[in-house]
């Protein structure tokens, strides 16, 4: 009888360590799995895409980009002659689609994606960091000393424009904000004509 207990007890003796080795073996494993997955998603780097909600007179990500790339010029960041080369053509094709006004939203959008994979995480990083507004390409446009074509000339139709005694305070932040507009696209198209000689240079080095 002593005899049988004895072995009885040896036996749940014996289950119960190997119960706690396989235990411990499967704890072991999980939380190697965890620390394997910590260092893969500390190690995964995080793209930096550019946005327009930093400010309420953001650029558009495609003004962004051009004012951007010229801003990146004179840095270890400005663009290389291998990019330049990809980027006059993508440029080219944004600059058609613009100005035609025949292009879809999703092509639009495919081009501009384009260029920004193009560039380097870095390059894009940085201009993300400039967090560009409309003052941005008004500044750089005179910096450089180009003629925006503001659209504010004389004439008739500006001496009708000028004639504001009567207009409200409304109709004055209307006009305003119209000649902002002329002007700002009057800098882009200064500035899109700029990029393009200076990615043709670059492409040519």
């Amino acid at each position: 009888m002593k005899k049988t207990t004895l072995l009885l007890l040896s036996l749940l003796l014996i289950l119960v360590l190997a119960a706690c080795g396989t235990a411990e073996e499967t704890s072991t494993d999980v939380v190697d799995t965890a620390a394997d997955t910590a260092v893969t998603t500390t190690n995964t780097d995080t793209a930096v895409s550019l946005t327009e909600d930093y400010a309420e007179d953001a650029l558009p990500i495609r003004n962004q980009l051009l004012v951007g790339t010229m801003k990146l010029e004179g840095t270890d960041l400005a663009v290389t002659p291998e990019q330049a080369s990809e980027l006059l053509v993508l440029w080219q094709a944004s600059i058609a689609l613009s100005r035609s006004g025949t292009g879809a939203t999703e092509e639009v959008t495919a081009v501009l994606n384009q260029i920004e994979a193009t560039m380097t995480p870095e390059q894009i990083a940085a201009i993300a960091d400039m967090q560009l507004t409309r003052e941005d390409i008004q500044a750089i446009s005179q910096e450089m000393g180009l003629s925006t074509g503001s659209g504010d000339g004389e004439g008739a139709g500006g001496a009708n424009r000028g004639q504001g005694q009567n207009l409200t305070g409304d109709d004055l932040a209307t006009r305003e904000a119209e000649r902002t507009d002329r002007a700002s696209s009057g800098a882009t198209n200064a500035l899109l004509d700029t990029l393009i000689e200076l990615l043709t240079s670059r492409s040519e080095s």
